[in-house]
């Protein structure tokens, strides 16, 4: 209970100005949003007010820690939450484009030519013949008559990390587009798609042993209150 309570504590106050943001914004500008922890700090509270609650014996008391814990949570917000996040309050330099009204746009993606860009692949190679099928983030792709050397094509696609591609090598292209540079061969497929980061994948390998290790926990305290060992 202790231990989940500090974590919680921790996790809000990474959320209010009680944190030096002022001081270590630009190290920690990558969360952008403060109040995202709100959602990791919630779990860790309400797990150790519940198990906190469930131990007391005495039912008035039980409901005055309701009536508490909720007062508290509801003035602790609105009294020393960040508002809008760490960049907006100029505790970090913004970059154009990085989020908010550039929707999470890679960096330097200039807004004005994305509706003067060709929505279809295309090739510095003019003789090549491309055909494709794109399905959401997935890029399916047949080209032939590849006569020339460095020959590369560009898809309808933005570079972000996590792209991965089956017969050619991704590069960033103009305006952060996705260039898929071409070997010798004439004629192949080329299959672009997004696979996730390593920390994305991470994340899911951890969230799923965490996921399977409370529920066996909470199985075998079940057994323990019934008496099977």
């Amino acid at each position: 209970i202790f231990l989940l309570f500090i974590l919680g504590i921790i996790s809000w106050l990474f959320t209010t100005y009680l944190f030096p943001w002022k001081i270590l914004g630009n190290s920690l500008d990558f969360i952008q949003f403060p109040w995202r922890l709100l959602i990791v700090a919630t779990s860790f509270l309400i797990f150790s007010y519940i198990i906190y609650i469930k131990l007391l014996d005495n039912i008035k008391i039980k409901r005055y820690s309701y009536i508490v814990i909720l007062f508290f949570s509801i003035i602790g917000i609105l009294l020393y939450s960040v508002e809008y996040g760490v960049r907006k309050n100029q505790y970090t330099k913004i970059k154009e484009y990085e989020i908010g009204t550039g929707e999470y746009l890679p960096y330097k993606t200039d807004v004005e030519l994305l509706d003067k860009e060709d929505p279809k692949p295309i090739s510095n190679n003019k003789d090549i013949v491309i055909s494709y099928v794109k399905e959401g983030t997935t890029i399916k792709l047949n080209y032939e008559n590849n006569l020339e050397k460095d020959t590369y094509i560009e898809v309808p696609l933005f570079n972000y990390l996590g792209y991965s591609s089956k017969g050619a090598k991704i590069v960033n292209g103009d305006n952060n587009k996705i260039r898929l540079l071409l070997d010798s061969s004439k004629k192949g497929n080329i299959v672009v798609k997004y696979k996730g980061t390593k920390v994305q994948k991470i994340s899911y390998i951890v969230s799923s042993i965490t996921l399977v290790g409370l529920v066996v926990y909470i199985i075998i305290e079940k057994r323990k209150e019934n008496g099977i060992s």
